[in-house]
């Protein structure tokens, strides 16, 4: 769903593998970037609140979570030390008023372990999992119901010497699993591709002379799928091991190779964000890249706050050239979770205090966010939603309200039906559809409505892919994600 996306670990050399770091926080010294900033430790418009998860086995924390609306959220749980199998998730429909939990395949016992998530709505999602603590295995699960079933789908990954790393669907069917064996194994043909044309049903391997020559040890670290990938449309970024930028223009059809730095680098992976489809950045090991050119070309980007590692960055949808950006505030991995954002595309950030140990996090619009971090019990820590507003001062006066929309179908073809909710007719209600990144294709306005629940039919004209939906009534708005088939 760009679905890092989460945390990212990463190795100096290919003798430590994620979970060795995790467990030994070895210290490193690195060089680090001179930084520029707009202020020291300020307050930013927004605060992030702990929703609890209902998830109750411990201890856990969140490696992945998918956000599909202001409502509805997903969460995987990981083991903290990556060595034990984990395999519960939760998800809410309500804002994290309420939430459902599971475990996905309890069968599986400690072998296998969640990683990432992509969820196309309320009720569809894929989980991808790794064996533990080997990472050569994959597996894929589905649900179409919300959680309360899921069904393993099969394909050449749950052989020994594959695995993925991260999941991503264009629409209902069509999808790619990318991922490598997590280990930094200096095998020449370390990274795979697999596509499907029928929401998982078949997963075909890309056949390696159809896609760019792999690296020595060209791949990823085995973690969390948030933030390792950025698609926008049929468009799609990925960056791997060895410091390069694998890009397809096509839902993978055909595939190119970019290089962030004309030096070696090595052994390092990279959060990736697209604002839209030029303009970009890549961060990771200490270092950071930015490109204006659908990710040709990359500069060095040193305006961001010196750390060792910086965990995920994204570009928050519909709010222009603003970034949000979590990063490592001591000398060792793990330690002092921190965060910044950026107004203008990167060239200047300010940093956040005392913000909570997220791991993942994904914004879904200007005003809303979800993370996930430690889980203290059903009922503490865990999932968190930001709330906030990084679009027009003005939209500062129109804190979200739910309209608890609802779309059928979803995904939908040329016409659906929004359903929704409103407790006054006195005010005229404007939709906007837009894309991923808030520019607008088409806007409806409807005077003639009553309290209580409402129905319309609307007929979209986009091009295929996601979409935002946003209501917006007086100082009421809500967006939530469609999929147009």
């Amino acid at each position: 769903m760009e679905k890092f996306t989460h945390v990212l670990l990463w190795a100096t050399a290919s003798i430590f593998s994620p979970l060795q770091l995790k467990i030994m926080k070895k210290l490193y010294s690195i060089c680090l970037f001179l930084v520029v900033c707009t202020a020291l430790g300020a307050q930013a418009p927004g605060s992030w609140t702990a929703l609890g998860s209902g998830i109750t086995a411990a201890p856990r924390d969140f490696l992945g979570i998918d956000a599909v609306s202001a409502d509805v959220a997903w969460g995987l749980a990981e083991h903290p030390t990556f060595a034990v199998g984990a395999r519960e998730f939760c998800r809410t429909v309500d804002g994290g008023a309420t939430w459902q939990t599971g475990v996905i395949d309890a069968a599986n016992g400690g072998a296998f372990t969640s990683l990432a998530i992509y969820a196309l709505d309320a009720e569809t999602a894929w989980v991808i999992m790794t064996n533990v603590p080997t990472q050569n295995r994959g597996k894929i699960y589905k649900t179409t119901n919300g959680g309360q079933t899921w069904q393993e789908q099969t394909g050449s990954f749950n052989n020994i010497g594959s695995a993925i790393a991260f999941i991503h669907f264009f629409d209902a069917d069509n999808g790619l699993a990318i991922g490598s064996p997590g280990t930094g194994n200096p095998a020449t043909d370390s990274l795979r591709i697999w596509k499907t044309s029928n929401g998982g049903d078949i997963w075909n391997r890309i056949p390696p002379e159809q896609l760019p020559t792999p690296l020595a040890s060209e791949g990823f670290w085995i973690t969390s799928g948030n933030g390792h990938y950025a698609a926008v449309g049929n468009k799609i970024w990925f960056g791997t091991r060895r410091g390069r930028i694998w890009y397809s223009p096509d839902k993978g059809e055909n595939w190119q190779v970019f290089a962030l730095s004309s030096q070696n680098i090595t052994n390092m992976s990279f959060s990736i964000t697209f604002s839209d489809e030029q303009n970009g950045i890549a961060a990771g090991y200490g270092i950071a890249f930015r490109t204006n050119d659908g990710g040709q070309t990359w500069t060095p980007l040193t305006s961001l706050p010196a750390s060792i590692v910086y965990y995920r960055v994204q570009y928050v949808p519909g709010a222009n050239g603003v970034c949000y950006l979590t990063y490592e505030g001591s000398q060792s991995f793990f330690n002092q979770y921190r965060h910044a954002y950026s107004l203008n595309n990167g060239d200047t950030w300010t940093l956040i205090a005392d913000q909570p140990r997220l791991l993942p996090f994904e914004f879904v619009s200007p005003t809303v966010g979800w993370g996930g971090g430690d889980i203290d019990g059903p009922d503490g820590k865990g999932m968190y939603r930001w709330s906030g507003n990084f679009g027009p001062a003005s939209a500062l006066q129109a804190p979200e309200t739910a309209f608890s929309p609802r779309v059928f179908p979803n995904p939908f073809h040329n016409q659906m039906l929004l359903e929704f909710d409103i407790e006054d007719n006195s005010l005229p209600l404007n939709i906007t559809v837009s894309d991923l990144f808030g520019r607008t294709i088409q806007t409806f306005q409807f005077s003639r409505l009553h309290p209580g629940l409402n129905q319309l039919p609307l007929q979209v004209e986009a091009p295929p892919g996601m979409l935002l939906l946003t209501l917006r009534q007086g100082g009421r708005v809500q967006t939530v994600k469609v999929v147009r088939e």
